[in-house]
Order: C-alpha cells, then sequence, then structure tokens
C-alpha cells in the first residue's frame, strides 16, 4: 500500500509533464461518475424489483402451504351443501383460516375450493360478511358457490394436485390479485382441494412504487458523488457494498423459502406415490440438516406400549457409530427402526411435553441424561414435536447447529412440522386398516 505522503508527491510530480484542464476534466468526471452511479440505481431498482415480486410468490406459496396442512381434509369432505355453513362443523373447518387471516394484514381473502363436474366451488371462507372495501359485491364466499370465473392456475392445482403461484395479477369480480394455491388431503391422502390466497394487487404495486420512489431518491447522492469526486466515490462503494450484503442476505432467505416449499411439496409427493417411511424421511433429514447446518439428528414416530408409556421409534436417524458394536447395531436396526425409551433425556422432553425443546448447553441442561462414553459430542439440541391437535405423533431431533438454535428457526420450520404430522397419521391410518 503506498502511503499519502508518497501518493501526493508521485501526482505532483505526474502533473508536471501533463497539460490539466481542471474544469472540463472535473464536468467529465463528474458526469462519468454520475452516469455510472445512475446506471447501478437502474440495475439495484430492476433486480430488488425482481427480488420482491419472488419473495412476494414466495411468500404467497408458504401461506398457502400453511393454511393448507391446517384444513382438515375429512371434515371439510362433510360441509357440502349451502346449508352446511350454518354449523358448527363449517365454524371448527373455517376457524384456522380466520386465525391466519387476521395474523398477515396484507393478505385480502383465504379460502378452500373443490372441483365438482369440471367446475369450480367455494367451500370456506374466512372473510367476514359485508363489503368492507365498499365495491359493491360480497366479500364472503358461500358453501357450494360456484365460481364463475376461476383463476386458470387454480383450476390447474385443482385438477392436478399441485401447489402453484399466480405469474400474473388476474382479475375477477372480487378485485385484481396475486394469489397461491395448495392442496389439501384427507387421512387416506386423497386430494380433496385447494386453499387459495390472495393479495391485491395494489399491495405489490404499493410495494414497488416504494422500490422505485427509494430508486429515485438514490440520485441525489448519484449527483453528490460526481460533485464530490474521491467522497462521492468512497460513498458509492459503501452503497455497492450493502447493497451486494442485502442482496446476499435476500438471496439465503429466498433460498430457505425455496427449500421449505420443495420440502414439504416432495413430501407430499412421495406419500401420494406410496413411498416407505423410510425413504420419505431419510431425504427430509439430509435436507434438514444442510439447511440448519446441524450435524446429525433424527426424525422419529411416538407410539404407545400396551401400558400407554409412549416410546419413539425412529424412520430416519443419521449414523453416528463410534464403535464396531454400535456399527452393527445401527446396520441391524436403522432400516426397521430404532426404538428409544427414556423419556429422561431432552428427546423426552419433547414427548411428554408436546412442546419445542431447545438446549444450547446439554451439559448442563436438567431435562438431558447425557451421552454414551465415545458418543460424538452434544453441543446443542432442537427437538420439534409433530402435532395433531392436541397428540404427539412424531418429532424431529437435530444437533450441534454452530451458534445452537433459536425460537425463530423453530417457528421456520413449523410448517414442515404439520406437514410430517398429517404424513404419519396418515401412514398410521394405514397400517391399521392393513
Amino acid at each position: 500500500m503506498v502511503d499519502r505522503p508518497k501518493a501526493r508527491e508521485s501526482a505532483r510530480n505526474a502533473s508536471d509533464g501533463l497539460r490539466i484542464y481542471p474544469i472540463r476534466e472535473g464536468v467529465l468526471i463528474g458526469l462519468l461518475v454520475f452516469a455510472a452511479g445512475a446506471l447501478s440505481i437502474g440495475f439495484h431498482y430492476h433486480k430488488s424489483s425482481q427480488l420482491y415480486e419472488q419473495q412476494m410468490r414466495d411468500k404467497l406459496l408458504v401461506i398457502a402451504h400453511t393454511a393448507a396442512a391446517l384444513v382438515d381434509g375429512d371434515l371439510h369432505r362433510t360441509i357440502d351443501a349451502p346449508e352446511r355453513e350454518a354449523t358448527a362443523d363449517y365454524e371448527r373447518a373455517v376457524d384456522p383460516l380466520r386465525r391466519v387471516l387476521r395474523s398477515i394484514p396484507e393478505v385480502r381473502f383465504v379460502y378452500t375450493g373443490m372441483l365438482v363436474g369440471g367446475q369450480v366451488y367455494f367451500v370456506l371462507d374466512a372473510t367476514p360478511l359485508g363489503d368492507a372495501d365498499g365495491d359493491g359485491v360480497e366479500d364472503h364466499s358461500f358453501v357450494m358457490e360456484l365460481y364463475e370465473d376461476p383463476d386458470p392456475e387454480m383450476v390447474r392445482a385443482l385438477r392436478e394436485g399441485v401447489a402453484l403461484v399466480t405469474s400474473e395479477p388476474y382479475t375477477d369480480r372480487w378485485g385484481t390479485f396475486h394469489s397461491a394455491f395448495a392442496p389439501f388431503y384427507d387421512s387416506r391422502g386423497r386430494l380433496v382441494g385447494v386453499v387459495g390466497v390472495d393479495m391485491t394487487v395494489d399491495e405489490y404495486n404499493e410495494q414497488v412504487a416504494a422500490i422505485w420512489r427509494a430508486a429515485l431518491w438514490s440520485l441525489l447522492p448519484a449527483g453528490l458523488i460526481g460533485v464530490g469526486g474521491g467522497v462521492g466515490v468512497y460513498r458509492l462503494r459503501c452503497m455497492a457494498l450493502e447493497s451486494k450484503l442485502e442482496h446476499q442476505q435476500a438471496e439465503d432467505r429466498l433460498w430457505k423459502s425455496h427449500w421449505l416449499l420443495s420440502a414439504v411439496s416432495q413430501l407430499q409427493a412421495q406419500f401420494i406415490q406410496d413411498a416407505e417411511p423410510r425413504t420419505v424421511f431419510e431425504t427430509l433429514l439430509s435436507g434438514l440438516l444442510e439447511l440448519t447446518e446441524s450435524e446429525y439428528g433424527f426424525i422419529g414416530e411416538v407410539l404407545h406400549r400396551p401400558d400407554g408409556t409412549p416410546y419413539l421409534k425412529t424412520h430416519a436417524i443419521t449414523n453416528v457409530a463410534w464403535n464396531e458394536q454400535t456399527r452393527r447395531f445401527y446396520e441391524q436396526n436403522a432400516p426397521v427402526g430404532m426404538e428409544f425409551d427414556n423419556l429422561r433425556s431432552l428427546f423426552g422432553a419433547v414427548i411428554t411435553s408436546r412442546r419445542t425443546v431447545i438446549a444450547n448447553d446439554p451439559a448442563s441442561d436438567p431435562r438431558g441424561c447425557g451421552v454414551p462414553e465415545g458418543h460424538p459430542p452434544l453441543r446443542a439440541f432442537l427437538g420439534i414435536p409433530f402435532l395433531r391437535g392436541d397428540q404427539i405423533v412424531g418429532m424431529a431431533g437435530i444437533a450441534n447447529r454452530p451458534g445452537g438454535y433459536d425460537e425463530a428457526l423453530a417457528q421456520y420450520l413449523q410448517p414442515l412440522a404439520t406437514t410430517c404430522a398429517q404424513i404419519l397419521e396418515a401412514y398410521r391410518t394405514n397400517r391399521e386398516r392393513r
């Protein structure tokens, strides 16, 4: 690195042999710097708009998947006539969707639809009765009300049983919306219908306009960069670095959202294809460890002994064998599922409390029981229950994430836990029928 005094001396010596035009060069450099800044801001605006649009679509899909996981498919099948809307069953079926609608302000409608005779009919609608937006159209759709002009993506989702998000806004008699649709199933794994989630195009346009206003305001610093020369360049580089960091963080969040959506969809697809539980959950565990940067873990089902005592039977578990004896034990038992009965442990705390367990210092945690001699060290643990109602049907446990675990990660993984609970219950139902 050249120090400042030497740099000044070199510049002064160089100027002795050069003709300098301060005004012309200053204006030229200022214009070039300003033009570069404007181009950079325009590119940033374009990428930010694209990123927001993709994040909006991903968010809608996550909300739709979450809402679909909360719908009771068996109960939904019983709501098949207009008079069923004034029943306790309807209230019980629609209540989870109402909670989703209340908790996410930017979502305008949450509802379910089903395909009958090639036509789309509404069933559940979380929207209150009335015309809240004053457009002269009743906001609420009624049980078995014909959707006369359905979104083509909704029709496709119903026919193919896939989760979809609209690529362009769609207009019907309720307005213009960006929408996402996610299928839901009954306890036998049969497609029942889809959950639809709508966000008004006004909300989207408002966010894009905010990005545009931010881009316009950024032109002022770009002008100051041209006038200020070196100071301006410094500021521009700081902005570029901040932009890059934000973009990297956004890409990381986007990748995690994509992984969660992909994991939920893959779970449902493998179940529909009658894949064995071990195949389904081993694939999921591998991805879960990669996503959370954990070293090892397991996914298992909670069963009960004849006396009612619960125990854990694994469907997927990392091979952490540390000697020949444990290697043989793993090879013999992993394919059929290992059974664990010690409820005085961290995983036992998940089963008995039916709550998430986070232990970032397992050695001193009173709920733990330590690890066998030679076992890989346990530095942090996260246990997530799979609940159906107030009953625990299974759980996932992962260990040794750098920096430990927190509630934010547990909440992020909740839609996955809900889907796992549904699939485990469906597998259990199939076993009992056999």
